[in-house]
């Protein structure tokens, strides 16, 4: 679980985890601070919340998690749970 095959951009939220965006896989995977894996989050489509060709990300102050979903021309925001 957690292996990615395109990994692209890499953030850090304001609890250290460590979120990453898998360009062919359409997932944004979350890693503690000590690089274990948490969860994942999105999946392939274009429906809320899925992703297609995640290229980028980032967190807000409020600890949204913004992901540049280039597939599908859009940003999309989750919470720090990765839920839509």
């Amino acid at each position: 679980r957690g292996e990615m095959t395109d990994p692209r951009y890499i953030t850090v939220d304001g609890q250290g985890n460590i979120l990453v965006p898998d360009f062919m896989r359409n997932y944004v995977y979350v890693y503690g601070e000590s690089g274990k894996f948490l969860f994942q989050f999105g999946g392939e489509g274009s429906r809320e919340g899925q992703l297609s060709g995640p290229r980028s990300i980032c967190t807000d102050s409020s600890g949204h998690i913004l992901v540049a979903d280039s597939g599908n021309e859009r940003v999309q925001i989750f919470t720090r749970h990765g839920e839509f």
